[in-house]
């Protein structure tokens, strides 16, 4: 089976460069969407936190304007996270520090502004989405601001593993848009290109999203289900590549 790894922020707060402080938190279709298709696919999914902390929904994520006034979407997101089983999981998610890299197929990061307080640029993160990449067959996948976990991975020789690959994320149009671009300690989009990314930016708000081989990134909470899609269609791909040598190694 399929063991998904989802590493979500567990703080409430972000520390802008001014000394205030902006709701954190968890984007909410960045979340539910590909928690949603990851189950329905059939996969194991384990949910994560730094220090085993909660992880907070930000109320905002579910404000309708930003949900493309779309009520369905915001009930099923509504109804999702109200589920006994899902409020469990966000109360008391894992311990990111005690799981192991080569129990997972997939490690993801969707993303919210409490990502920039903790996720990013993280080196108890970056070691684990290393370590997942550097395994053959194993998936990387991001949303908006989960990019900025990657910052934080190295190869044992100290380069950056994503140097190269073409990567979308939160995009500083859309940082501006939000208004949190002037005030953010440090812009995602800027430290992916200085890093040595080929950073993609599609239209803002809209459904962008990139595959490089195994690394498959989302440019916002609009891109969360197609995203999410990618990553079963990179599953399949790799499972359908390791069947038939495995069918022959048992001959």
């Amino acid at each position: 089976m399929t063991r998904v790894l989802i590493v979500l922020t567990g703080t409430k707060e972000w520390r802008l460069k001014d000394g205030s402080k902006h709701f954190g938190g968890v984007w909410s279709p960045e979340f539910v969407y590909p928690h949603d298709r990851f189950t329905k696919a059939g996969y194991e999914v384990v949910v994560a936190t730094l220090g085993g902390l909660p992880a907070p929904i930000d109320p905002a994520s579910l404000n309708l304007g930003l949900q493309e006034n779309d009520q369905a979407a915001v009930d099923f997101q509504r109804d999702y996270l109200s589920r006994p089983e899902i409020d469990a999981v966000l109360a008391r998610p894992s311990r990111l520090e005690e799981l192991r890299s080569e129990d997972f197929d997939v490690i993801f990061v969707p993303g919210g502004f409490g990502v920039f307080e903790d996720l990013g640029d993280n080196a108890v993160v970056g070691r684990m989405v290393a370590k997942v990449w550097g395994q053959e067959g194993k998936i990387v996948g991001t949303l908006c601001s989960g990019v900025s976990a990657l910052l934080g991975a190295r190869t044992d020789d100290g380069a950056w593993p994503f140097a190269g690959k073409r990567i979308c994320g939160f995009p500083t149009t859309e940082m501006v848009d939000f208004g949190v671009a002037q005030g953010a300690p440090w812009l995602p989009e800027a430290r992916l290109i200085k890093a040595g990314a080929r950073y993609v930016q599609g239209q803002k708000h809209t459904d962008v999203v990139v595959v490089d081989g195994n690394l498959i990134t989302g440019q916002n909470g609009a891109s969360s289900k197609r995203t999410a899609e990618a990553v079963v269609d990179q599953v399949d791909k790799m499972t359908k590549r390791t069947t038939p040598v495995m069918a022959a190694l048992s001959d």
